[in-house]
């Protein structure tokens, strides 16, 4: 499947469905299915818990196309994301609709992850992890990772920067932003984003 965006009326009935499966998923399980996450490592050596929710300072409402690499191989999904200060709701879509995960995470409820199919790779702790890299507020992040001897650090300005986290002076992720655009990469576990804005 080439790297380029999926045709547009494709992309639009899979985030309808996506907002679909997210409105869903909230109101049959409401508060069920949660537990506690588990701290995740950052470093080979050094594990840190969730940052808390009430970090982000704005809500977020974001549909996008996701490619993938890790181990040598490609993934493509479209993926629909709304966050605010108390939680994290994130559903993804194979191209043809058919639904790949579910997460939610709030800091007074917990962690809850749904993949039918099975998600390569990963973990819904490093799916949070992630999002919390690439989407809070530079400042908040960096105040929150310091005393753990993280180093985070970020250039430019407006939707063209370029944000780093490194520990003892090793780059661990490295997230480039541009318009439209969002590159994400960890050096550390060899694996990297390509998130797309659908159209």
């Amino acid at each position: 499947m080439p790297s380029r965006a999926l045709p547009s009326a494709l992309v639009s009935l899979a985030f309808i469905g996506a907002a679909a499966l997210l409105c869903s998923c909230r109101s049959l399980q409401a508060d069920g299915g949660y537990r506690q996450p588990n701290p995740f490592f950052i470093t080979d050596d050094l594990r840190l818990p969730l940052l808390d929710t009430a970090l982000l300072d704005a809500p977020l409402d974001l549909a996008q196309n996701v490619k993938g690499s890790y181990g040598g191989k490609t993934y493509f999904l479209v993926a629909y994301a709304k966050a605010d200060s108390g939680s994290i709701d994130m559903v993804g879509l194979d191209a043809m609709g058919t639904q790949v995960f579910d997460l939610a995470y709030a800091k007074s409820k917990g962690i809850r992850f749904f993949s039918p199919v099975g998600l390569p790779g990963s973990s819904p702790e490093y799916l949070v992890a992630d999002f919390q890299l690439a989407y809070y507020p530079f400042a908040a992040l960096r105040d929150a990772l310091a005393p753990r001897g993280l180093e985070l650090t970020e250039s430019g300005e407006g939707s063209t920067r370029e944000r780093r986290l490194s520990r003892a002076g090793r780059e661990i992720v490295k997230i480039e932003y541009s318009p439209g655009l969002l590159r994400y990469e960890n050096e550390l576990r060899g694996y990297s984003y390509e998130i797309r804005v659908a159209e």
